[in-house]
């Protein structure tokens, strides 16, 4: 108050005004947010809540791919025909949408909505659900692609058009949607065979035909029924076991047909777990079909990347007498 007294009436008049001024600036500027109705996030899923997503390209309902949690797990496909999905893709999801925030808002109108790939009959919608209630529920389209100086180097900005479902609105998001939205049910899917760590593995027993035979870790070294196996071979045998991956999923060829394993493989860890691999004959496209206890309800094709060759190998290889392809 004092300060105030001291101050002439014109010069408390003039701070008076300009405090009035910035006032009406700053409401004229939330005004025009307001007037531009532009969305603060696009999608804030719940990832502990959500119970469904619904991924339709194109407006195609029936291509839909539907994943579907029961009991914490996630399951990926179509319409009675559901598989175990990836743990890591759904995290990524959640991540991506949890919330999605756009960038700027880019176009207003339907008109422009084919030019983004984004109108009903192009872009692709996904829908959020918690038990049968949408959450959220937006439609991606293409992809657009920029660079920008940063640092004296070129740089690449990747983001995505997306607009609310019922709204002509358009937006760019960061990043590019399609590779955490593929098209294709198999991309969601779980891929593991074996998973688990080079100082976890113990002893790993295989039989098949009329051979049986166990590969034993001594200390350091490796033994195949008592003899020293190979330390190089043996040695990159296990790493390739560790983290075994296929996308050869092979589940409606092989309905009906694992009825009888020709080959098997346990593998005994530190932890107490042990991991069961089968194999069973196919045809010439597939060779074996391969199924893994980490990965229930999966099949995969024996063929692809030479995977059966890489799981199932003779003593003679172990002991270094017999060159087996191993890529």
């Amino acid at each position: 108050m004092f300060m105030f007294k001291k101050l002439k009436s014109p010069v408390l008049f003039a701070l008076l005004a300009l405090l009035l001024i910035l006032s009406v600036v700053l409401l004229r500027v939330d005004s025009r947010k307001q007037k531009g109705n532009f969305v603060r996030e696009l999608a804030n899923a719940n990832a502990d809540k959500t119970t469904s997503i619904v991924i339709i390209p194109n407006g195609e309902t029936d291509n839909a791919i539907i994943l579907e949690k029961a009991d914490g797990i996630w399951n990926v496909g179509t319409p009675g025909k559901m598989y175990p999905a990836n743990p890591e893709h759904i995290s990524r999801i959640f991540q991506t949408i949890s919330p999605l925030v756009p960038e700027q808002l880019v176009s207003r109108g339907k008109e422009n909505l084919d030019e983004y790939e984004i109108s009903g009959e192009k872009g692709t919608r996904i829908k959020v659900y918690q038990d049968k209630r949408i959450t959220d529920e937006f439609i991606y389209g293409k992809m657009d692609y920029q660079s920008q100086m940063i640092q004296g180097q070129q740089r690449p900005i990747i983001s995505t058009f997306v607009r609310l479902a019922g709204k002509d609105d358009v937006y760019t998001v960061q990043g590019f949607l399609g590779s955490v939205f593929p098209l294709g049910a198999e991309h969601y899917r779980n891929q593991i065979i074996i998973n688990t760590s080079e100082s976890n593995i113990e002893r790993i027993n295989v039989s098949f035909e009329n051979l049986n035979y166990t590969l034993n870790r001594d200390e350091n070294n490796w033994t195949i029924n008592g003899m020293p196996a190979d330390s190089a071979i043996t040695t990159d045998f296990i790493r390739k076991l560790v983290v075994l991956r296929s996308t050869g999923f092979a589940d409606e060829d092989a309905e009906g047909k694992l009825t009888l394993a020709s080959h098997k493989m346990v593998i005994e860890q530190n932890s107490g777990e042990e991991i069961e691999i089968l194999a069973f004959p196919a045809d010439i496209t597939h060779n074996y079909f391969i199924t893994s206890s980490q990965n229930p309800g999966s099949v995969f094709s024996g063929a692809q990347n030479n995977l059966f060759e890489n799981l199932f190998n003779p003593i003679e290889y172990f002991l270094g007498l017999q060159s087996v392809s191993q890529e």
